[in-house]
């Protein structure tokens, strides 16, 4: 992704000149081909006849962006590359829209609320965060050690994923309004809507592949 937006920027500016550059930084995005963040948790859930266990006790707080404004925040940043390098060139630049900031797993019962096939829902539980976290250090103890002979990796750190589900976090956008003249195009609303469709037809195809029932929670 990194080369591709470089070739698209690099025939913008003169041999002659030094490339500048802003870094965007959005924080974790949902929508169109989201291929990890909701489908992993799906994954999850469709062994737990749709519910998605809250590992983290009562879960934290998290911002989230749909990846069309994270898409048209890029397109702004390319064009104050163009107009006004100068202020913002080698700036790191958060960037955020008017999604909900909530517990990942309400998020989740709320896009599926949106369509008619996918319906998750948290669990009624919730495990405490000091005992999933020493599982979790357990188990990344474990994998570390066995790793000469068995060359298994984990693909996230357990750890770090407990640290993220049990934070709040927040992020400002203030520099990408002020010098990106950034706002997000798509409302919550519409952003929920069309992820909605997505992850409906991603649910679909992984049923389909995987040969299982598709599920419809109440």
């Amino acid at each position: 992704m990194c080369v591709h937006a470089l070739l698209f920027f690099l025939p913008l500016f003169p041999l002659a000149e030094k490339l500048k550059t802003i870094a965007i930084r959005p924080p974790v995005m949902f929508g169109e081909c989201d291929e990890r963040f909701v489908p992993s948790i799906t994954k999850v859930a469709l062994k737990f006849g749709g519910s998605i266990p809250k590992l983290a006790g009562p879960g934290g707080k998290q911002q989230i962006i749909y990846a069309g404004n994270a898409a048209w925040c890029l397109v702004r940043a390319k064009d104050a590359l163009v107009e006004n390098a100068k202020n913002i060139a080698g700036y790191p630049v958060f960037v955020t829209d008017e999604s909900g900031i909530e517990d990942t797993t309400r998020f989740c019962q709320r896009i599926s609320r949106a369509n008619d096939t996918l319906k998750l829902r948290p669990s009624s539980y919730q495990i405490p965060l000091f005992l999933s976290y020493f599982l979790a250090f357990l188990l990344e103890l474990i994998v570390k050690a066995l790793h000469p002979f068995t060359q298994i990796r984990l693909p996230v750190s357990p750890c770090g994923m407990l640290s993220y589900m049990s934070s709040i976090m927040l992020f400002n956008r203030i520099r990408a309004s002020i010098y990106l003249d950034y706002e997000p195009i798509y409302s919550e609303e519409k952003a929920v809507t069309n992820s909605a469709l997505w992850y409906e037809r991603w649910y679909q195809d992984y049923c389909e592949a995987q040969g299982l029932k598709k599920l419809k929670v109440k």
